[in-house]
């Protein structure tokens, strides 16, 4: 299967929302929107926003999202793909 390549011949980046029990992987937009429905129907604290490649096995986190708006992080810490996976989706 091809991977889909972004500008550079780069694999395409992949976001993942991320809050206790549950995931949602898709675009920016999309997670945002995600956390977004997850604070006001769950009552959620914190969602967080990792970044990966398909071919990265580290992924990182981005941003939180909370009732109060949207905290870009920089250089956020890494999380592997596989761990996140396994315990959140």
């Amino acid at each position: 299967m091809a991977v889909p390549l972004a500008r550079g011949n780069e694999p395409m980046r992949t976001y993942c929302a991320i809050v206790n029990n549950q995931t949602h992987w898709n675009g920016w937009f999309s997670c945002i929107h995600w956390a977004q429905d997850r604070i006001n129907i769950d009552s959620a604290l914190v969602v967080k926003i990792h970044v990966a490649r398909p071919d990265e096995k580290l992924m990182r986190v981005v941003a939180e999202i909370t009732s109060q708006g949207i905290r870009h992080i920089q250089n956020g810490r890494y999380v592997r793909v596989r761990k996140a996976t396994l315990r959140h989706g």
